[in-house]
């Protein structure tokens, strides 16, 4: 997504999107860059290199810089404005995409995106959004990318908490709650709802493919514009249904933390909720708390709206756990020193999934109001952890002040 003088609310918006790379090999990694339209015809190609355990981040306009001949359209942000970039290496990598928003007030909103492994493999299972939000100035994107051979094509679904179809406004198109989506090989598939309701609605989504259909790669961006000013953005992965998961909590420096949950089974589904502290055994609160949601239905709630007892400045984890399966999101909310309402989503710790090893984090931040914050979360018993931070080149970086 770059697009520039995007007309929103007050004034217009400009999008940029990149991408940080870390290389994991064990010899200097040979890389290909090519970036399609939502048609997948290609529009620029570029290689570059990257040495053993090196690092950058850049922005699409700026990837010439690592890739010479990579040629980007002067027309992109105007004309083409969607589309993918694949990245090809010799060696193994670790990537996480970028959205850089500036506002109508001429403020840098960023936010990082999932990505697509063209590496794993491909399934013909629904794909789940466990939130979505539209009016009072919410709005949602949701982007699909095709890793195939073939079209994928099928269904999205949006229902609301009681497992009825929920109808919306999609941006520039019509109103309904199930829309059909079609991605060509390499492709991509924007829908975006228009946000235009006065009130807030809220819901889950549901895409399901057309039989003998691979399902695509599923993202999403929150976005919230009260007053006709984008204020937050944030990336929303899609979700895998589990049995078994925990969330981290924070209610410490206006932070808050919420909890979206969908039931996608055919039948009335029972979850329960149980807050612990940070050490993972001693609980915390009024003891359980039992989320009832309907076939198809969903909740969204705070944390503390849902287990009574928990104070202002607690941190802990909440193990959420069911019979039946469960699509889950974590939603943190901080409300800044001029009271905007700042948001951002964290995946679930499925505990019925191995965590991956190593743990790479492609893109770290320090230092120019700049920092980063790591949350490790054990979901089936103890471990030990250590943390190494890793320069350009690949050197040991230190960090001063860093605290656990």
């Amino acid at each position: 997504d770059y697009r520039t003088g995007v007309p929103a609310g007050v004034g217009t918006l400009d999008i940029y999107t990149g991408f940080a790379i870390a290389q994991r090999g064990n010899a200097s990694a040979t890389i290909t860059y090519t970036l399609r339209d939502r048609n997948a015809q290609i529009v620029a190609t570029g290689h570059g290199s990257l040495g053993v355990g090196a690092h950058f981040a850049k922005f699409i306009h700026e990837l010439r810089d690592v890739a010479p001949d990579f040629n980007l359209p002067a027309s992109f942000p105007s004309a083409t404005r969607f589309g993918s970039l694949e990245i090809t290496s010799s060696q193994p990598v670790s990537v996480v995409a970028l959205r850089l928003t500036t506002n109508q007030r001429g403020e840098t909103l960023l936010t990082s995106t999932p990505i697509a492994d063209l590496s794993a493999s491909l399934t013909n299972s629904p794909v789940y959004f466990p939130q979505l939000a539209d009016g009072g100035g919410a709005a949602t994107t949701l982007i699909l990318l095709n890793t195939s051979n073939g079209t994928e094509a099928g269904t999205l679904a949006i229902f609301d908490d009681h497992g009825t179809p929920l109808a919306l406004r999609e941006s520039g198109g019509t109103s309904g709650s199930a829309f059909p989506y079609s991605v060509p090989v390499g492709g991509a598939f924007v829908f975006q709802t228009d946000g235009s309701p006065a009130a807030a609605r809220v819901g889950w989504v549901k895409l399901t493919p057309n039989s003998g259909n691979s399902a695509p790669v599923g993202a999403g961006v929150f976005s919230y514009s009260p007053a006709g000013i984008l204020v937050t953005e944030s990336g929303i992965p899609s979700a895998i249904p589990t049995t078994n998961a925990r969330i981290y909590v924070d209610k410490s420096g206006g932070h808050d933390t919420g909890l979206a949950v969908a039931n996608p089974g055919a039948s009335a589904s029972s979850i329960v909720l149980q807050a612990f502290q940070n050490n993972g055994v001693t609980t915390a609160g009024n003891g359980q708390a039992v989320l009832n949601i309907a076939s198809g239905g969903h909740a969204a709630k705070f944390v503390g709206e849902m287990i009574g007892g928990l104070p202002d400045g607690f941190t802990g984890v909440v193990r959420i756990s069911s019979p039946s399966p469960f699509v889950a999101l974590t939603l943190r909310s901080l409300s800044n020193s001029r009271g905007d309402f700042l948001l951002t989503t964290f995946p679930i710790a499925d505990a019925n999934r191995p965590a991956p090893a190593p743990i790479v984090f492609p893109q770290i931040a320090d230092g120019g109001g700049y920092t980063t914050q790591f949350i490790f979360i054990s979901a089936t018993g103890s471990a030990t952890i250590t943390v190494n931070f890793l320069g350009n080149d690949g050197s040991p970086l230190s960090f001063a002040g860093a605290s656990p």
